[in-house]
């Protein structure tokens, strides 16, 4: 679905007329094809589509296997708010935001398997937290942090990249 409205904005936008951006009196003419707002609209409408979409095929008591919701909303958390860059054909801001989610997810992940391990409220005996598991909390807090600053810089930086 994310996919779906990605190539919709992008068609959408190549159809529009081009405007014309002048430098000075009787200069030449340049041609702006690519429109900031597209940008902005792709990086929040792919990631937020998505996980609307995502999130009502995981509600969908019929459908046993709810992997396709699970990977879409994954998906477009992951990838779409480096959709307004990649529309701007900026593949290094591309991929330092797909790559800076991937490593706060990673730390999130690395976190909980920490804390698991660590924690004695797992199995039962909770007492004062110990120093793995103040450690871990603070790796799955600043995953989530990373990952929500990745994103939110994404969708503004991407009508800049046009």
């Amino acid at each position: 679905i994310g996919l779906i409205c990605f190539t919709l904005f992008a068609l959408l936008a190549q159809g529009q007329q081009l405007t014309p951006v002048s430098d000075g009196f009787y200069s030449e003419q340049k041609f702006q094809t690519k429109k900031p707002a597209v940008a902005f609209f792709l990086s929040t409408g792919v990631t937020f589509s998505s996980v609307y979409f995502g999130r009502t095929l995981l509600k969908n008591r019929n459908n046993q296997d709810n992997s396709i919701g699970a990977l879409l909303i994954a998906g477009g958390l992951l990838f779409g708010p480096s959709t307004g860059n990649m529309y701007a054909e900026n593949s290094k801001s591309t991929l330092r935001g797909i790559g800076t989610r991937l490593s706060a997810v990673g730390l999130t992940v690395f976190g909980f398997v920490i804390l698991i391990e660590t924690s004695d409220c797992f199995i039962g005996e909770c007492g004062p937290p110990s120093a793995g598991e103040i450690v871990s909390t603070s790796m799955i807090y600043g995953g989530i942090g990373l990952f929500m600053y990745s994103s939110v810089y994404d969708f503004f930086n991407a009508p800049m990249n046009v």
